[in-house]
């Protein structure tokens, strides 16, 4: 009888162990998004400020030659 819950017990930890994973998938999914929109914030705040830095560095170098 003991061999029974023993058995019970295992298959009720297997079981937990995969809904754990499932879990762990929505945990890094959501880790993921919200990396990627933090990025494209990011790069929709400072993109206007890189464009122009490298427009001023192009004509600097373009004066030179």
């Amino acid at each position: 009888m003991r061999w029974l819950s023993v058995y019970l017990l295992c298959l009720l930890f297997k079981r937990s162990d995969r809904n754990e994973r499932g879990a762990t998938v929505v945990e890094y999914g959501i880790l993921a998004s919200t990396i990627a929109i933090a990025a494209i914030v990011v790069i929709a705040l400072i993109g206007g400020d890189v464009l122009a830095y490298f427009q001023e560095a192009y004509d600097s170098i373009k004066s030179l030659w």
